[in-house]
């Protein structure tokens, strides 16, 4: 059985929007002679949660784009970008009463992240109505079946930890 779902986020003692919100003073960078631009470097804090079983932890961390949501699904002993999904909220096809989302995938030849990823962007846009990317890949050297189906279901878990977390702001 899965763990509880743990939010390893920095935000968690902090009461402000967890996006985009300063974390600290801000560096200063010094553009090249004679340039205009003047960027500034800044660090904030995003919701990030945190689920091991056994020998297998997988995270999400979440950074928010107005609106819309930009998920990293990452996890085993090699954490990588194996897959990227985009998912657009819309009505049904078959019951405009219920909702549903157009997906994306793009996955690196010979990964199998794309389940875990589809999976966590489309729940995320039909239950949040929102935009979501989510990248990232989970590698766990001499996986079995077993674990393979663990996996996915700690991806359940942390989705509904996420609806959980958005639904409540």
């Amino acid at each position: 059985m899965v763990d509880k779902v743990k939010n390893v986020g920095p935000h968690n003692n902090h009461t402000e929007k967890d996006s985009l919100q300063p974390d600290g003073p801000k560096p200063q960078l010094n553009p090249q002679p004679g340039s205009q631009l003047k960027p500034q470097l800044r660090y904030s804090r995003h919701p990030s949660f945190s689920l091991t079983c056994g020998r297998i932890t997988v995270q999400t961390t979440v950074l928010r784009a107005g609106e819309d949501l930009s998920v990293l699904l990452s996890g085993g002993n090699k954490p990588h970008i194996g897959c990227v999904t985009l998912s657009i909220a819309r009505p049904s096809l078959a019951d405009t009463t219920r909702g549903s989302a157009t997906t994306s995938v793009l996955n690196i030849t010979g990964h199998k992240d794309g389940e875990a990823a589809q999976y966590l962007s489309q729940r995320l846009a039909v239950a949040l109505q929102k935009t979501v990317v989510v990248s990232g890949g989970i590698h766990v050297k001499a996986i079995q079946p077993a674990e393979i189906h663990t996996v996915m279901e700690m991806v359940h878990a942390l989705a509904d930890a996420l609806i959980e977390h958005f639904s409540a702001k």
